[in-house]
């Protein structure tokens, strides 16, 4: 995407979106954080969390390999549109009377977890920045091979 067109698409897009995990629930909610949950289920205990499956990993994709997840969920997110995402997300956002949301999942930050393949693919796509929320650093682990290829073409 031309640097132009991700400034036009990033003008388009509305709401703020981090990602976390589901530990800080109701510490985003305290700041008025809408927390959407793109995994395979939610912890117990944790109720009226709105899903959104689209970016959801599978069971099959969560019981194979680490190479095998990257490529699979890499293939998952080439089907999918991110403008058509992050309107679908807006959508969600507004219907609950939220402007920022936060996209979750089980993983503590710094530990790998699909959820920064999706803010890197919204990244890259939108021209946005998708911040983990409250974790001012990128996480400082060593990416494998496969990872640092996951998106080239």
């Amino acid at each position: 995407m031309t640097e132009e067109k991700k400034q036009e698409t990033a003008a388009e897009v509305e709401i703020k979106i981090y990602t976390s995990y589901y530990a800080k629930k109701n510490q985003l909610e305290e700041e008025e954080i809408l927390p959407i949950g793109i995994s395979v289920g939610y912890p117990r205990g944790i109720k009226g969390l709105l899903m959104y499956k689209p970016l959801n990993p599978t069971w099959a994709m969560l019981n194979g390999t680490h190479e095998n997840y990257l490529k699979s969920y890499d293939a998952l997110l080439r089907k999918l549109n991110a403008q058509t995402v992050c309107n679908d997300l807006q959508q969600i956002a507004e219907e609950a009377g939220y402007d920022r949301i936060a996209l979750c999942c089980y993983e503590k930050p710094g530990d790998f977890c699909h959820r920064r393949l999706v803010a890197e693919w919204l990244e890259r796509e939108l021209g946005i920045e998708v911040k983990e929320y409250r974790f001012n650093i990128r996480p400082n682990r060593k990416q494998s091979q496969s990872e640092k290829d996951l998106f080239d073409d």
